[in-house]
């Protein structure tokens, strides 16, 4: 598409539509303003560069509180109740809004709870031409287009929450929204895991995967790092590295896509998956994440030499398990 006529088209969705209502006050005019730009072929870059530094007032569902963190309070949110239809048989998700909180703003944060409604003022990221403040993933074969949008200098405007009465009881729709949104977020990760265990099937004849596999393991991976449920998605890809790592080649650049996803979890949650990976099946992609924290923290977070040692002992153990474990001792 030129760019005179990609001017045009953006032009004619973004003012024509909804004229009462205007995007930035309202989420669903946003989001079907987002479904009509992708489903014309419009890039994220494209796309990004429309709503850049723009301001906004929008609701959504709190699914996840991060406040006490030191660096970036985070709260997450899921902004509708079921997957927006697109065109080709494709369905939207917006339930990845990440919210981050100001230092100066996060005391009017505190006592946010998942399951609550909210309403509040933030801002798209203005940042530069090579970086996409809105972004949407997809997995080859999925109808699944997941959101990912990040706001900053977020405020919160209802400091009552929207389904908090006075007797602090909340409305039996609202515990079904929330419900709903962690299944739906469940579903899309085991679909991601389910599409990594296909590309390793596409790839073992070969050893390794194509450039076309590795761009949807990058994909698929940044989705997994982008969502809170670490717990959930980190054991089904743990379970996953399990079953392939002697068919094909898991950790290329070492410690790999897959590698780094596990490592972006909190360490006490990324020590006991691998600790739990050891005793089913030692893998050297696990054992080989392991050492590098043990080198680094010690007998801390529950590691010890005996687990290294438990892994020569083990009858399912690999041979780069048994390596890395002995080099380690």
């Amino acid at each position: 598409m030129g760019r005179g006529a990609l001017v045009t088209l953006l032009e004619s969705i973004l003012v024509s539509k909804n004229i009462e209502k205007k995007w930035s006050t309202d989420w669903y005019t946003f989001a079907e303003q987002l479904i009509e730009l992708l489903d014309a072929g419009v890039s994220d870059a494209d796309i990004s560069a429309q709503f850049r530094g723009k301001e906004v007032q929008w609701e959504g569902l709190i699914t996840d509180v991060k406040l006490d963190d030191k660096w970036v309070p985070l709260i997450t949110l899921s902004m509708a109740e079921q997957d927006m239809p697109m065109a080709n048989n494709r369905v939207l998700s917006t339930s990845h809004i990440v919210l981050s909180i100001p230092p100066g703003e996060q005391e009017s944060w505190l006592g946010s709870e998942v399951g609550e409604s909210i309403t509040f003022a933030a801002s798209i990221p203005l940042f530069d031409e090579y970086t996409n403040e809105i972004q949407f993933n997809e997995m080859e074969g999925d109808p699944l287009v997941c959101l990912e949008l990040r706001l900053v200098e977020c405020k919160r405007t209802n400091h009552t929450p929207l389904n908090k009465g006075l007797n602090k009881t909340v409305e039996p729709e609202k515990v079904t929204f929330t419900e709903r949104a962690t299944v739906m977020q469940a579903d899309n990760l085991m679909r991601i895991i389910q599409r990594f265990r296909e590309l390793c099937e596409e790839s073992i004849a070969a050893g390794t995967f194509s450039e076309t596999a590795y761009e949807e393991i990058i994909k698929g991976c940044d989705a997994l790092r982008n969502n809170s449920q670490y717990e959930t998605w980190g054991e089904s890809l743990a379970l996953m590295i399990e079953d392939y790592d002697d068919k094909v080649d898991l950790s290329e650049g070492y410690p790999g896509y897959f590698g780094h996803a596990l490592e972006s979890g909190d360490l006490k949650s990324f020590c006991k998956l691998c600790i739990d990976s050891l005793k089913r099946k030692p893998t050297g992609l696990m054992v080989g994440l392991l050492s590098r924290v043990y080198r680094d923290h010690g007998d801390d977070y529950g590691l010890g030499l005996d687990i290294f040692e438990s892994v020569m002992k083990h009858p399912l153990a690999n041979v780069a398990a048994k390596e890395i474990a002995e080099d380690l001792l």
